[in-house]
């Protein structure tokens, strides 16, 4: 089959697009799925650069890619939820060594749903990973709850956009900041606005302006946007949230006992400074599969109260033309998406 391999961590050009990968064997609680779809995150970019080296290196050659959509063409001896030729949408588990970036992948059945009807592969590949992201880190690790004031921080990415709508439908008032300066619909509900917020731009840490949150997920994940959240969030009780945690970085260099003790120690050393210096709740959140969350995720895209904005669509051989574009933001205002299917 064809697959974009890395053999390498590097930039964009080490990605090689091979056309003698074998195809994956099912396990008996998985599906093969044939990829019509997959979608490219910064997280793949991330991974193809080095992050979490020491903990991937082993497990070259990587096919990277978390988000798919397509139909089922083998089931393992234990998988019943689907029948052949289903039209399937999903993620595989962020560890997986076999992503979703070539002609084939296999998927625990748990990980997907049928696509609905009324989304393309290119629309429905683009929602899993992402939506899967912002659920846990609002719910599991921000304990959102119906009335709370939710900030999200960098709403152009393909987490804050779906934090946004999760956070609407749970009955919250979103406030969202973007960077750079443009601004683009969200949500369909009434409960949320856009602000545009430079990295100087003062209006951004203004209480006046925008009042006290509950809760403030950061995707952004430098500097100047932990302190824009911390410095709006309500003191006593407001929460911080960080997709940025250390974990995999620390790992990455130290491997899994001293790396995971090393992150152990810096989570519980930057809740203590917060806690103590901002009066706030701050964490980390990891994200992994939550078969509960997927489906209450599948439930609001089937409601259409939960969508993802493709951008750019482009063939498995413009795979490094892709993480080019994710990497220099040039994505416009949706996800870039590998088409692997006519």
């Amino acid at each position: 089959m064809r697959a974009a391999v890395l053999s390498q961590f590097g930039g964009p050009q080490v990605l090689q697009v091979l056309d003698n990968v074998g195809v994956p064997q099912c396990r008996p609680h998985e599906v093969l799925v044939r990829v019509a779809a997959a979608a490219v995150n910064p997280l793949d970019c991330r991974l193809r650069a080095g992050y979490g080296g020491e903990l991937y290196r082993p497990q070259f050659p990587l096919v990277l890619g978390r988000d798919l959509s397509g139909e089922v063409v083998a089931m393992g001896s234990s998988a019943q939820n689907f029948v052949i030729g289903t039209q399937v949408f999903g993620s595989i588990p962020p560890a997986s060594s076999q992503g979703t970036h070539a002609e084939y992948v296999a998927v625990p059945e748990a990980h997907l749903a049928e696509k609905p009807s009324n989304l393309s592969h290119e629309e429905a590949s683009a929602i899993s990973f992402g939506a899967l992201a912002a659920w846990r880190a609002l719910f599991l690790t921000g304990r959102l709850a119906k009335g709370d004031r939710v900030l999200v921080v960098g709403s152009s990415s393909s987490v804050g956009r779906a934090a946004a709508q999760l956070a609407v439908a749970k009955g919250c008032e979103v406030v969202l900041t973007r960077y750079p300066c443009k601004c683009f619909a969200v949500t369909k509900g009434k409960m949320a606005r856009c602000v545009v917020c430079g990295e100087h731009d003062s209006k951004c840490n203004d209480n006046e302006e925008f009042g006290s949150f509950d809760v403030a997920l950061d995707t952004v994940g430098s500097k100047h946007s932990l302190r824009h959240a911390i410095t709006l969030l309500r003191r006593g009780s407001g929460r911080y949230i960080t997709l940025h945690g250390r974990l995999p970085i620390h790992v990455g260099k130290n491997g899994l006992l001293w790396g995971g003790l090393g992150a152990a120690f810096d989570s519980t050393r930057m809740k203590a400074l917060h806690c103590a210096c901002d009066e706030i709740g701050y964490r980390w959140a990891m994200m992994r599969h939550d078969a509960h969350a997927f489906a209450e995720i599948v439930k609001l895209v089937q409601d259409g109260l939960l969508d993802a904005k493709t951008g750019w669509t482009l063939p498995l051989e413009d795979v490094s033309r892709a993480h080019v574009l994710v990497e220099g933001e040039k994505t416009g205002t949706g996800k870039v998406v590998l088409k692997l299917k006519a």
